[in-house]
């Protein structure tokens, strides 16, 4: 069995620039950098989520993850083929820098997909992203989770917690095993940054009327494999609108063939998406 460490701390709070936030990723495991979308931006991310979940629902194509604790959770999946706002937001420069800061230069995006928490949404799984990778750990992260607040987080709302110090450990959670957890807060509009070793898990929406929107961007080094299968859930329509450097980063490219023949990159996509549409 490979050895687990924690270790006490306090829940970072909030920072005014991406540079103190990683500082607290380094530290803690988790950093959140408050500002990173203005509220117009915050408000328009919110509209287009709530937009793709009433889509998803006429089409019959409710998500469901199993280590939600109940169905309050609405979830998101393959955000990227339902709008093509989110094609950028995974690629922001801020993010790239986020994601390359914590884990290194060479990455791939291995899922993207939003979670609304509704009233009375249970805890999920504890868990560490990188959970499935075997122990022990290397002593550096392999992945590296940026998502966005799209509502306060608060833990009266169901923010996301984690076991501080857990990042320091070298595997995953023990199951039958209890262990104290810090909400991770922020304001709407902030980006939260998770190494890949921490053990989180979701917070219980204890409100009435309240939900709790997050998009959640979940990057690893490439020789890891993606949790999305790119190539088969993307529609043509959406690869049409992707440039070769977003191809690079999802996966389209790999191998000395495609790496000196992008071209052969979209004509492999045209034939072979399989999307929404």
């Amino acid at each position: 069995m490979a050895k687990r460490a924690t270790r006490k701390t306090n829940a970072p709070s909030p920072k005014p620039t991406l540079a103190e936030a990683l500082a607290d990723v380094r530290a803690h495991g988790v950093g959140v950098w408050a500002g990173a979308l203005d509220k117009a931006e915050t408000d328009d991310v919110r509209a287009r989520l709530w937009d793709v979940a009433r889509r998803k629902d006429a089409a019959g194509k409710r998500d469901f993850v199993p280590a939600d604790a109940n169905a309050n959770n609405i979830r998101l999946l393959n955000l990227i083929d339902w709008d093509p706002y989110f094609i950028e937001l995974s690629s922001r420069a801020c993010v790239m820098d986020a994601v390359r800061a914590v884990i290194g230069e060479r990455i791939l995006l291995s899922n993207y997909s939003a979670n609304i928490m509704g009233p009375g949404a249970g805890s999920m799984l504890l868990h560490a992203d990188q959970g499935y990778v075997t122990e022990p750990w290397p002593p550096v992260p392999l992945a590296v989770n940026v998502g966005w607040m799209i509502d306060d987080f608060t833990d009266e709302v169901g923010a996301t917690r984690f076991v501080p110090g857990s990042h320091h450990g070298d595997g995953n959670p023990d199951s039958e095993a209890r262990y104290d957890t810090l909400a991770i807060e922020g304001p709407a509009g902030a980006m939260m940054i998770m190494d890949g070793r921490i053990w989180h898990t979701s917070g219980i929406n204890r409100t009435a009327d309240r939900h709790r929107a997050a998009v959640f961007g979940y990057y690893v080094l490439p020789w890891i494999r993606q949790q999305i299968n790119w190539r088969e859930v993307l529609s043509p329509a959406t690869v049409a609108r992707c440039s070769e450097d977003f191809l690079f980063l999802i996966g389209y490219a790999g191998g000395n063939r495609e790496l000196f023949n992008p071209g052969a990159v979209r004509a492999r996509a045209a034939g072979r998406g399989q999307g929404h549409r």
